[in-house]
């Protein structure tokens, strides 16, 4: 199918589903057949423009679906799926799926609280290397812009600075949402409190298993999620309660035994004197 009639009809269901998911959350397995026929079409299409990716993780995640706790294990699925297929081809798929889930969180933070292994992940995602060459160059006045989409073959082309893959971060999205989280003093209840304590004591747990212990060379993927979960830490270091501190004592002293190369070093130390200032003080 051409992908452009195919955005229109991405489109026309994404905000028919918005007008009626809320009467159509009760039969789960209907959703979850809508939701596979999207994909398919997405998955059949030879061409997948960063217009059409976008439609259809809009319309695949609608919030009605992130928010009902009946759908949770379905959406779980969804996610998984999404993050795998963005992981080994599409970057761009991971990119917009991480931008409509905090789009939907920072409206009901707390129904981050269900996902907090997914947002744990997109934490510790690895941003690709995306080379010079392979960065999308294409007519100012195409259709479709943004990194892996439509390049028109007329020769006419200039760069999308604006929309290279190397502008898009998926972990810089999720950090965002993270510190807006925290810095929303209307956001401040036992729920959104609940989401940090399970956002700390998920990645403090990570630090002390047996893979994350051993020892990884430089700019390996063992040692950016270390990097990556450190600097996690340090954002929600802020909101941790000193009941929670004090019962994960041991599992930060288990992650400190361990040696680490000096910019993970950095990142753990920076988190330790923000407890220290924080609860040892008081």
């Amino acid at each position: 199918m051409d992908p452009s009639a195919l955005i229109q009809m991405v489109n026309v269901l994404s905000l028919t589903l918005a007008q009626l998911a809320g009467s159509l959350v009760q039969a789960s397995k209907d959703i979850d057949s809508l939701l596979e026929e999207v994909w398919t079409a997405y998955n059949d299409s030879k061409a997948k423009p960063d217009a059409l990716t976008r439609a259809v993780v809009t319309c695949m995640f609608q919030p009605v679906f992130l928010l009902r706790a009946e759908l949770t294990s379905t959406m779980k699925l969804w996610l998984a799926e999404f993050i795998r297929f963005g992981s080994r081809h599409r970057p761009n798929v991971v990119f917009h799926l991480a931008c409509r889930l905090c789009q939907t969180w920072r409206a009901h933070p707390v129904s981050a609280l269900s996902f907090v292994d997914e947002l744990v992940e997109l934490l510790l995602y690895k941003e690709p290397l995306i080379d010079e060459k392979e960065q999308l160059a294409t007519d100012a006045g195409a259709p479709f812009q943004g990194f892996q989409g439509y390049s028109p073959l007329d020769g006419n082309q200039t760069a999308a600075v604006t929309t290279h893959a190397k502008d898009r971060f998926v972990r810089l999205v999720m950090l965002s949402f993270v510190d807006d989280v925290a810095v929303d003093k209307s956001s401040s209840s036992n729920d959104t409190q609940q989401l940090f304590d399970a956002l700390t004591a998920r990645l403090l747990k990570l630090n002390v298993t047996p893979e994350w212990q051993k020892q990884h060379m430089l700019n390996s993927d063992g040692f950016g999620k270390k990097l990556r979960s450190w600097q996690a830490l340090c954002i929600v270091s802020a909101h941790v309660t000193k009941s929670q501190l004090t019962e994960l004592l041991p599992t930060l002293a288990t992650a400190f035994a361990v040696p680490q190369l000096p910019s993970v070093r950095y990142y753990m130390e920076l988190f330790a004197c923000d407890m220290s200032a924080e609860h040892c003080l008081n």
